[in-house]
């Protein structure tokens, strides 16, 4: 489905009632260019902020840069003394990197003094090509994450526009709010975004979304 920031916010306009509880996500809108040359903000493309100390590494080489996310965009994940998320993966175009705690993925977070560093300047890696994205806020009523902060919920007895916000959040790319796993998944602990492979060419298997958390980022498909 093309994305579309418009009508996911008139869908979620739609479904707000007085008095509810509202949850920021951030929805990723993939851009048809790569990312400015020092933009923190970037998806696939060499890394910025780490070097041959500190870029993640698998078997006998560097891992793959997948996106690293600017905290100063969705600051409802910002922790002190932390600037930017860089998550890298073994291998863009083969890996297995879809259960939970597997060690072929790695979450790098990135200072201040880090990205001062620049652009990556060791050897060339397989990096998937470089593409730059937009964000785009988005206030959702908490309902439409019923699943997740009403255990006894009724589902057929959802509102039906509330159901396609509750769908739309389960499949879209974004960066915050709680996760929403359609596979039946049971780890969820420190949920931070997710994303498919619209916004960085990696192998995610047959319709992936790739999952990333504090301490862990994996994959699941159809």
């Amino acid at each position: 489905m093309p994305f579309n920031s418009t009508a996911a916010a008139e869908l979620a306009a739609r479904c707000a009632r007085p008095g509810d509880t509202l949850v920021r996500v951030d929805l990723i809108e993939p851009l048809p260019r790569a990312y400015r040359p020092g933009s923190i903000r970037r998806a696939g493309g060499a890394p910025i902020g780490v070097d041959e100390h500190t870029r993640p590494r698998w078997r006998d080489g560097f891992m793959a840069h997948l996106i690293t996310v600017d905290l100063d965009d969705v600051p409802q994940l910002r922790v002190p003394g932390v600037r930017a998320l860089a998550l890298f993966i073994s291998n863009a175009t083969d890996n297995e990197a879809f259960q939970a705690g597997t060690p072929e993925t790695e979450l790098v977070r990135l200072t201040d003094a880090d990205l001062a560093k620049g652009e990556w300047t060791g050897p060339a890696v397989q990096d998937p090509p470089a593409r730059a994205y937009r964000l785009h806020p988005l206030d959702v009523p908490a309902r439409a994450f019923y699943d997740v902060f009403d255990p006894t919920f009724d589902e057929d007895a959802v509102d039906p526009g509330l159901d396609d916000l509750h769908d739309l959040l389960v499949s879209a790319d974004r960066i915050g709010g709680p996760v929403l796993h359609w596979s039946g998944d049971t780890y969820t602990k420190d949920f931070l975004w997710q994303f498919s492979e619209a916004v960085v060419d990696v192998n995610l298997g047959d319709a992936g979304t790739m999952y990333v958390y504090a301490a862990t980022a994996y994959w699941n498909c159809h």
